[in-house]
């Protein structure tokens, strides 16, 4: 039986970008969950202040959107990384190409979201209830 050779020629520059776009990859969800945590750490101050407040449902809903977003920028991120060891895959030694579900993420955003939408839901219907008295 004959066997055919398939070579690769491996380059360090692609090599340098993939490793330099993975460490990105791997840290900026970090770095973003940070930023949620003191959104999260604003809101529950405002909360503790006045649950009714116009600042609670503020904060509520940047901490809503904000989960979203970062949700967004991890999932563009993955993608990027994916599509950049596609490209480079015959200049690598090695190409594992991986698909991230974030699922506690997902689940965090979902939460973050009904919350706000509590939050709100309650400061209007205080609202309505102060115009009866």
């Amino acid at each position: 039986a004959a066997f055919t050779e398939t070579t690769v020629s491996v380059h360090p520059e692609v090599m340098s970008v993939v490793t330099l776009m993975e460490s990105i990859m791997r840290g900026v969800p970090y770095l973003l969950n940070i930023i949620i945590i003191f959104w999260s750490v604003k809101m529950i101050r405002e909360l503790n202040k006045d649950w009714f407040s116009k600042e609670s449902v503020a904060a509520a809903n940047k901490l809503a959107d904000g989960t979203g977003r970062v949700l967004g920028i991890t999932v563009v991120l993955e993608l990027l990384y994916n599509v950049l060891l596609f490209f480079g895959r015959n200049h690598l030694a090695v190409t594992r190409f991986t698909i991230h579900i974030p699922l506690v993420p997902i689940l965090f955003m979902m939460a973050m979201v009904l919350i706000a939408r509590y939050i709100r839901a309650s400061q209007q219907l205080k609202e309505e209830n102060e115009l009866f008295i």
